[in-house]
């Protein structure tokens, strides 16, 4: 029986790779239906060709099986070769980030800012592979990691433009990065919930409005005050903003609506009008 069993696996196995995990699959295969042969020896069963039939049928048709298990092998070891191709992409960009330093640090003696090199080079790297998920996130229409990681890298790329217009540049003021980044966060998202169609766009629109206008109060506040001219006042009614816009679209929205269902009224009207009209009984 047991024999049988193997030239019956041999011959089906031939459809697909003789791979290592190929085999051993084949040998788990085996020793399952060895010991279904015997649970139906146990249960009185005698007959070889019964016991040899029986356990045939009930593994199925193992060229769908074999088929789905290889496509699921080949994914793997896919999955396998990418990764160790990224550890050694990775492994080879932070080595030429570490002597690109060295090399500028030894033939120019500037040991400072120059250690940038390798600090934006890092995040730069992070942003480059949050950009390939954000894609994959995009194509699969997962909207709400794919924001997650667009911010991510919106925030990293911020901090880079930092760390080169204060240490590199060294421009006074450049702290104000952060606070222009705020308001990008939210602009940029507000964008996306447009686009991917969200059901809160309506309500982030005036969020990102009053974002942006304290944004460039504060803003405007700071750089102009550094130059000894105060406008905290009036100014100040810049952070109105958001409220106006969510005002003006509560009534173009409310408008809107009223507009529709008067059409629909009419609509219905015209109906029942018609249908009075033509009616005899």
């Amino acid at each position: 029986m047991e024999e049988r069993f193997k030239r019956y696996l041999e011959e089906q196995f031939r459809q697909i790779a003789p791979t290592k995990a190929a085999m051993e699959y084949r040998i788990s295969l085996l020793n399952k239906m060895l010991d279904r042969a015997q649970d139906l020896r146990i249960k009185g069963i005698s007959d070889e060709e019964l016991i040899y039939g029986t356990v045939v049928g009930e593994f199925g048709d193992l060229s769908e099986q074999l088929s789905v298990y290889e496509n699921k092998a080949v994914k793997k070891e896919l999955g396998r070769r990418v990764a160790a191709l990224s550890a050694v992409v990775g492994i080879a960009y932070i080595a030429a980030l570490v002597l690109s330093y060295l090399i500028v640090g030894v033939v120019t003696a500037v040991w400072h800012p120059t250690w940038l090199i390798i600090a934006v080079g890092l995040m730069s790297g992070v942003a480059a592979v949050l950009c390939v998920s954000a894609s994959r996130l995009l194509k699969k229409k997962a909207y709400v990691p794919f924001r997650a990681n667009v911010a991510a890298i919106e925030i990293i790329l911020c901090v880079v433009l930092y760390l080169i217009l204060q240490l590199a540049v060294g421009l006074s003021g450049s702290y104000m990065v952060f606070l222009a980044m705020v308001a990008a966060l939210f602009g940029v998202d507000t964008v996306i919930a447009f686009v991917s169609g969200s059901k809160f766009k309506w309500f982030e629109f005036p969020v990102f409005v009053e974002v942006l206008c304290v944004m460039l109060y504060v803003m405007l506040g700071i750089s102009l005050g550094n130059k000894g001219i105060y406008i905290w006042h009036p100014t100040w009614l810049l952070c109105l903003g958001g409220f106006a816009v969510a005002i003006a679209e509560a009534f173009v929205m409310l408008a809107k609506r009223t507009g529709d269902k008067k059409k629909e009224d009419k609509a219905e009207n015209v109906a029942v009008d018609e249908s009075y009209w033509t009616r005899w009984e």
